[in-house]
């Protein structure tokens, strides 16, 4: 911007630096900036209406995208202009045209990035073939490995913007580091003076972990790789993330996330990968009962007090008042899920499933087939 003080797109990228940082009222005034010196950019639009205040907003919104001409536009700037219009249409509670943007946005979405639903789902399937249990049931080292898994949306981020909160736990975002130790430590060969997975893991961390910290590692597609933390890394402890099913289809379909969640595009995919993530947790539950915990994003957003005070019992963390002001820790947030992480615990996302009934049909059908999920759930 100093080189370039009229570059649009510079200025709204800065609004979502700023939405990351928790500074809606600086983004806001960057994605303003942005839009005035372009009208018709659809990236400023589409996180505009990601921190709508009201519903005079949205309509204003809603003007704006209609002068938008959309027909040399690349397909991903016309998905975001649909996008744009679901968030501002929820917002507004018109959930029938909220539902047919959502469909258009997730459809464009599929044709410049198809669906990764088969090869994760076959990938899944394969590890639940040959899982074994080795762990040493004598090791009492104290947790000083925290790992979060399940599927994208499933409030995982308000559970460690929570554990955020104390001082000695070091959060490591969506890391890539166990599947990188996990490649090490395969490939070393049996001639070799063999290192455990820890170390690799220690040494793939790509930051400093100050003395006695308590690391958390965000990376939900680790779930696939359950039985390596529980076999091979003694003081690690796993928190299985779960939410309505249905609710947490929605929330992936309204979410636009990037390049690698491509399955969310599809409610259909995302029941299929919920249903087969699903039965492998099972597996691995039943093989280390002691290393997982089940949070359930409906009980901290009911009951945030009682269902936060267990789940730091079962990390043996003392509790404090403080945890439920997480909203006012300005770490950076670096998922989709930043908005929510900025406010505080709510439960109005609970059930909001069935204002897309239609949309979400399908995948409520094969829900039901699997018999994994409750009826009641369902319905």
């Amino acid at each position: 911007l100093e080189l370039k003080p009229d570059n649009p797109t510079a200025h709204m990228n800065l609004g979502g630096i700023y939405q990351a940082m928790g500074d809606i009222e600086e983004s806001a005034e960057s994605l303003q900036k942005a839009l005035a010196m372009n009208p018709h950019l659809p990236g400023a639009l589409y996180m505009s209406s990601m921190t709508l205040e009201d519903v005079n907003t949205a309509h204003s919104l809603l003007e704006k995208i209609e002068e938008v001409e959309q027909k040399t536009l690349p397909l991903s700037e016309i998905s975001k202009i649909e996008f744009t219009k679901a968030n501002c249409f929820h917002k507004i509670k018109y959930y029938k045209d909220a539902s047919d943007s959502l469909k258009k946005a997730n459809q464009l979405k599929l044709l410049y990035t198809p669906s990764n639903a088969v090869s994760l789902i076959e990938r899944i399937q394969a590890i639940a073939n040959k899982l074994t249990a080795n762990e040493d049931p004598t090791s009492k080292k104290p947790c000083d490995r925290i790992f979060i898994v399940g599927v994208p949306r499933s409030g995982s981020t308000l559970l460690s913007a929570i554990l955020n909160t104390n001082h000695l736990i070091k959060d490591l975002g969506e890391s890539r580091a166990l599947p990188k130790a996990i490649k090490g430590f395969i490939s070393q060969t049996i001639s070799s003076k063999r290192q455990n997975l820890e170390h690799f893991y220690a040494d793939c961390i790509d930051e400093t972990i100050p003395p006695g910290s308590i690391t958390v590692d965000k990376q939900l597609y680790n779930f696939m790789h359950c039985h390596y933390v529980a076999n091979h890394i003694p003081g690690a402890k796993i928190i299985h993330a779960k939410r309505n099913p249905l609710d947490n289809i929605l929330s992936m379909l309204r979410a636009n996330l990037i390049a690698g969640h491509n399955f969310t595009a599809s409610a259909e995919d995302s029941a299929m990968v919920i249903i087969e993530q699903e039965k492998l947790m099972r597996v691995f539950k039943e093989l280390f009962p002691q290393r997982f915990y089940t949070y359930s994003y409906e009980k901290l957003v009911n009951e945030p007090r009682t269902e936060a005070r267990m789940l730091l019992a079962w990390l043996n963390l003392e509790w404090r008042e403080s945890y439920l002001d997480f909203h006012n820790n300005k770490q950076v947030i670096k998922t989709a899920s930043v908005m929510q992480a900025r406010q505080p615990i709510s439960n109005k996302s609970v059930g909001g499933w069935k204002n897309y009934c239609s949309l979400l049909e399908p995948a409520r059908q094969l829900l039901l087939e699997s018999n994994l999920f409750s009826a009641e759930s369902l319905s």
